[in-house]
């Protein structure tokens, strides 16, 4: 049986609550099929590869399968990814050569000037430069925050009195992509997105509790996110 738009009951409502633990806010758990539920499919559909129709059918239904123990997709040791291949399993701590004119291209007016800059300090730490590009425009809704503005904070880093402060955008650039490689540091067992999720912004949908600084579990966004934007790029540049 396919739920579609209009469809409703718990059928739906077991949907919605499978797309929620996933980090998909199918806005609400309510047995309706909506736009917002529909939204969320599609999402879902995009990440895992599927024909992006909103239409939960038994290929999409099936892809479900794992989801909420969030089982990277399998590759080969010490193999590259693409997040089009691994999605949230993508291993962010390989470097890879990116075009940095095609980058700067891709970026909205107000980064172009950084696409250097994410590929010097993927470099420089061995980190993937389109998932610093992915964390920074999700961590400055698209670097138009007033922390990247006023405060040359490209990467969304804070301390317990809000976000930092840095001489320009690059060194935050630089510091996000050291403190990712960091061998003794926070991410030192992280190398896919999934992973990074659960310790960069933890919670029920990363198979944790709720977070008491996330009390509106807004963290279940964040992979998702995250994979959404390495895939927009990794079509503009690779």
């Amino acid at each position: 049986m396919s739920l579609r738009v209009g469809s409703s009951g718990e059928s739906v409502r077991a949907l919605q609550q499978r797309l929620l633990q996933a980090g998909f806010d199918p806005g609400g758990v309510d047995g309706q099929f909506g736009g917002r539920t529909k939204a969320a499919v599609e999402r879902f559909q995009q990440q895992k590869g599927l024909t992006v129709d909103g239409i939960a059918g038994n290929q999409t239904m099936r892809a479900f399968a794992g989801e909420s123990t969030f089982e990277p997709a399998p590759t080969a040791p010490g193999a590259a990814t693409t997040a089009q291949q691994a999605g949230i399993g993508h291993k962010f701590k390989q470097f890879r050569e990116i075009d940095e004119a095609k980058l700067r291209a891709a970026l909205p007016a107000q980064a172009q000037h950084l696409a250097k800059d994410f590929i010097d300090a993927g470099r420089a730490n061995n980190i993937d430069p389109l998932t610093l590009v992915a964390i920074s425009k999700h961590e400055t809704a698209s670097w138009t925050s007033s922390a990247f503005r006023n405060k040359n904070n490209a990467m969304g880093i804070s301390s317990s009195s809000g976000p930092r402060r840095f001489d320009s955008a690059s060194q935050s650039i630089a510091q996000m992509a050291r403190g990712l490689a960091k061998p003794d540091g926070y991410y030192r067992n992280a190398t896919t997105i999934q992973q990074l999720w659960g310790i960069y912004a933890p919670g029920p949908a990363t198979g944790q509790g709720r977070q008491t600084n996330d009390p509106n579990n807004l963290n279940r966004s964040w992979g998702p996110a995250i994979v959404r934007n390495i895939q927009s790029y990794e079509r503009a540049v690779l």
